[in-house]
């Protein structure tokens, strides 16, 4: 078995993916929970 050595392991890149992942959703989720604030607020 040859070990990688300069590659980047596949948990890194996952976790990098999963991190840019709930970062996004916890954006759009925050920007969806402003705006459904000032929609009732300025009903």
């Amino acid at each position: 078995m040859t070990r990688p050595t300069r590659r980047t392991p596949r948990r890194l890149v996952h976790a990098a993916s999963f991190a840019m992942l709930r970062g996004a959703a916890y954006a759009t989720g925050s920007t969806v929970m402003t705006i459904l604030l000032l929609w009732l607020v300025s009903r």
